[in-house]
C-alpha cells in the first residue's frame, strides 16, 4: 500500500490500494501491515491519508530476497523511514500482549539496520 520505489504504475495501485484500505485499517485500528511483492525493504512511519500520524498503521514493504533485481530511485515522501535494496529478512518479536518488536536485518552482516516497537 506505501511505497515510494519510482515505478509509476506501481504506484497507482498503491494509491488504489490506498483508497480501499485505508480507511478499514484505521477502523479497526491496525498497528502494522506487512506487505510483499517489492525486491527491497521499506519501512513508514505510522501513517493515514499520506501523512505520518500516530493513530496510523506502518507499513513494512518487504521482498529483499529479489534485491539484485530492483535499481529504480524513489520518490521523495516524508512517511517513509527507512529503504534498503540489500538482501535480508524480518523478525517479529512479541514481547508480551502490548508489546511488538520487528527487525529488519541484512543477510551480508546480519546485524539489525532497522527496527520499529509498537506498543499498545
Amino acid at each position: 500500500m506505501y511505497s515510494s520505489e519510482r515505478y509509476p504504475s506501481d504506484y497507482k495501485v498503491c494509491e488504489g490500494m490506498q483508497a480501499a484500505f485505508e480507511d478499514l485499517l484505521m477502523q479497526y485500528k491496525v498497528d502494522l501491515a506487512i506487505w510483499g511483492h517489492y525486491h527491497s525493504y521499506e519501512r513508514t512511519c505510522p501513517v493515514y491519508k499520506n501523512e505520518c500520524n500516530p493513530a496510523g498503521t506502518t507499513h513494512i514493504v518487504i521482498g529483499s530476497a529479489g534485491a539484485s533485481l530492483d535499481d529504480v530511485g524513489l520518490y521523495d515522501k516524508t512517511w517513509s523511514k527507512f529503504f534498503d535494496t540489500e538482501f535480508g529478512y524480518g523478525r517479529i518479536s512479541v514481547h508480551n500482549r502490548s508489546s511488538l518488536l520487528w527487525e529488519y536485518i541484512r543477510n551480508k552482516d546480519g546485524l539489525v539496520h532497522d527496527n520499529v516497537l509498537l506498543q499498545k
